[in-house]
């Protein structure tokens, strides 16, 4: 996962750039860790990598834990208090199960060179993640054809964060932008595929509606049994917002 911000402490005027590699199972044989040893060395040889002097990393086995409470950004990991910046934020996350265009990727640029060359007001966070695409049907977590995992959108082929940060008076050019971002999705993105992830949420998320549920869900079979799931352990919807699964519609 590859990590760009604005400038994150008042003193630094050029951007942020953190890259986290992360694999699975070192101890197996996991043939995928040896292409990281490039950027790695990279790092090492690069004289200007502030970071890497500053702060340096980490390396080798480390735990679910660990990893869920590195992503948090705790101090020194590029802020000081865990969060971008002190400013309300329009935040956007957007996966894609097919290969990215050419297209996509100029149009996405343009707009963040916008938001840094002619946005004072706002501050820029982008992220990039790479999955498995159709590998990940392949393997521990597919069984006879079925994924097993708890966690949708596994096969995710490409994902990318692009959160606006903005002073309180810039929020309508902060929602006119994401609105833009949104056109550039569905034109030239997604191709009618468009996913999104519990994690990073936003604008609707009522999962009564068909088409915003497919954004989350890997098929409405998935989303049935989690339906029926619902029904027998929490029949009464204690535990309810338009977000959560729904309970079944009476017959």
């Amino acid at each position: 996962m590859m990590t760009l911000e604005s400038s994150p402490l008042s003193l630094m005027q050029f951007p942020l750039m953190l890259v986290e590699l992360v694999y699975s199972d070192p101890d197996g044989g996991v043939p995928y860790s040896g292409q990281f040893h490039a950027i790695e060395k990279k790092s090492n040889d690069d004289e200007g990598s502030i970071s890497h002097h500053m702060w340096g990393h980490t390396s080798g086995k480390k735990s679910l834990s660990h990893l869920a409470d590195s992503f948090v950004r705790r101090f020194p990991m590029t802020t000081w208090t865990g969060r971008e910046w002190k400013y309300p934020y329009k935040k956007r996350l957007n996966g894609t199960l097919k290969a990215i265009s050419d297209d996509f990727i100029n149009k996405f640029v343009d707009i963040m060179d916008h938001v840094i060359e002619k946005e004072p007001d706002m501050k820029l966070v982008f992220q990039m993640g790479f999955g498995g695409g159709a590998s990940r049907a392949k393997g521990h977590d597919n069984v006879g054809g079925v994924t097993i995992t708890s966690i949708p959108n596994r096969n995710i082929v490409y994902q990318f964060v692009f959160d606006l940060f903005y002073r309180d008076h810039a929020v309508e050019k902060a929602v006119a932008l994401q609105a833009k971002m949104q056109s550039i999705v569905e034109d030239d993105f997604s191709n009618g595929q468009e996913k999104r992830f519990f994690w990073g949420s936003f604008e609707d998320t009522n999962m009564s509606n068909e088409k915003i549920r497919n954004m989350y869900y890997d098929s409405e079979k998935q989303y049935s049994d989690l339906q029926n799931l619902k029904k027998r352990i929490d029949p009464n919807d204690v535990f309810h917002t338009n977000f959560t699964v729904q309970l079944p519609k009476a017959d």
